[in-house]
């Protein structure tokens, strides 16, 4: 998984700073409380990497995975298919 921040100044330049995460198998493999816990983390280890506070940062997130939706706020990932072995 990819931590990525990215910063416009006045003039249009892009600075963006990554930070990379292989998401280990046990988290791939319990439950979402788990998971997101573990994307928590990274996201406050990027923000603390470059001295940031979340408090005044806009946040995006993308799930890249197939996912069964339910409904608007609810689903169930289908399996992983990125970075595993097949």
């Amino acid at each position: 998984m990819r931590v990525l921040k990215v910063t416009l100044d006045a003039q249009g330049r892009i600075d963006s700073h990554a930070l990379k995460r292989t998401i280990p198998q046990h988290v791939m493999t319990s439950n979402a409380t788990t998971l997101f816990d573990f994307i928590a983390d990274a996201v406050a280890e990027s923000l603390a990497d470059t001295g940031d506070d979340i408090s005044d940062r806009r946040l995006g997130f993308t799930f890249s995975f197939p996912v069964k939706q339910s409904a608007i706020a609810s689903g169930v990932l289908i399996n992983w298919t990125k970075g595993t072995a097949s």
